[in-house]
């Protein structure tokens, strides 16, 4: 069998899921096998939180704990130093920012030091990356797609190995949206959003699968590239040789979800077998309404909110998992629905397990629906075009 969820038509629908918890809880359950990777926070990470299983480092600690030489703050990938607010240490030149792992310049970016989150943007409080765009490499491998590591898994698990691509940290925002179309189709602004929160940095929703791919053929265009999709009327045919911006697969989505290579998927949801510190559901998102983009843990590959704040279209149409191994799928070719993936920050947290699929009609537009960009493997190392 498989997992999937029909069109979602208010809040109050995920709210009545609660009542069905027992039967989720099996894959939501913190407490795995012994094998499983270690908890978060547990002191064999030596520095701050580990969301794979080589404990990679998390939290802005210092870095004398995580072998770099006692200096700087620890970044997320690898525990890099990165002195905060000062790229001479990075062989930036003295200037700009150092956005990354590897320190590469980027003038027009704030140095987060601790983060080295990559954004042109970040928060004073806890430097964390807001929604301003940026995206991260996704190395190509194979893994179990549809395996829960609790067993409630979407049958029938079958290797799936996907092709190196990259995936945008965060779900489009509400800025990104307005500043390429002038418009705010979203439901979260204005007087629906909580006091103090930036709406610029709230995910876009609202908006249908079409306009999804739409948007994604306009910042193609906007950035001199082919656009990824052939639009007609309400279809649109996905141009494989394309180098623009598009929807990644439903495959792409739950390997990025896992971690890829990196984590391996050792964990109930992206990032985390605990869900608060990764996603927002009814019970830590006030009122169930959108959060902010990247206030939560990311997952090993640094991608925020994959377990919960929208729910993320992805390409695919709907169709049953095959009996048998795949490169690169992306779902049947005929078909009324379309895939979507992750949680809504109203809806009850077991739906925002990794594996589990949502199928909704193209058209639909929703309080609760927004979406993520992927793009091929031949982009720019700053992956902002």
């Amino acid at each position: 069998m498989y997992e999937a969820r029909t069109p979602l038509r208010a809040a109050a629908l995920f709210a009545a899921a609660a009542l069905f918890a027992a039967a989720l809880v099996s894959c939501g359950d913190m407490f795995g096998p012994p094998d499983r990777p270690a908890r978060c926070g547990s002191p064999s990470c030596g520095c701050g939180r580990c969301p794979s299983p080589d404990c990679r480092c998390l939290d802005a600690q210092a870095c004398g704990g995580c072998g770099c030489g006692g200096g700087g703050l620890c970044s997320f990938a690898d525990c890099v130093c990165a002195p905060a607010h000062d790229c001479s240490g990075c062989d930036c030149g003295g200037g700009g920012g150092c956005p990354a792992a590897d320190c590469a310049c980027a003038p027009a970016a704030v140095c987060c030091g601790a983060f080295s989150c990559g954004c042109d943007g970040c928060d004073a409080a806890g430097c964390g990356c807001r929604g301003v765009g940026g995206f991260v490499r996704v190395a190509g491998g194979s893994f179990p797609m549809g395996y829960c590591p609790t067993g409630r898994h979407v049958t029938p698990v079958r290797t799936v190995t996907i092709s190196t691509f990259y995936m945008g940290r965060f779900a489009v925002t509400q800025g990104e949206w307005y500043d390429a179309t002038g418009e705010n189709p979203s439901h979260f602004q204005g007087a629906a959003i909580t006091p103090g929160v930036n709406w610029r940095n709230l995910p876009v929703e609202n908006v249908s699968w079409l306009d999804a791919v739409a948007f994604a053929n306009a910042k193609s265009v906007r950035a001199g590239l082919e656009p990824a999709y052939a639009i007609d009327g309400g279809t649109a045919a996905w141009d494989r040789g394309s180098n623009g911006f598009r929807l990644p697969t439903e495959a792409e989505w739950e390997f990025a979800a896992r971690g890829g290579t990196v984590c391996g998927g050792g964990f109930v949801f992206p990032g985390s077998d605990d869900h608060l510190e990764v996603g927002w559901h009814g019970a830590n998102a006030y009122q169930g309404r959108i959060q902010e983009v990247g206030l939560l843990m990311p997952n090993a590959l640094g991608l925020y909110d994959m377990a919960g704040n929208v729910v993320e279209w992805v390409y695919d149409r709907r169709s049953p998992y095959p009996d048998h191994d795949e490169t690169d799928p992306s779902g049947w070719q005929h078909g009324n629905l379309r895939a979507a993936r992750s949680a809504p920050a109203s809806g009850y947290h077991g739906y925002s397990r990794t594996v589990v699929r949502t199928f909704l009609n193209p058209e639909n537009r929703s309080l609760t629906i927004g979406f993520r960009l992927a793009r091929p493997a031949d982009m720019p190392a700053e992956g902002n075009p």
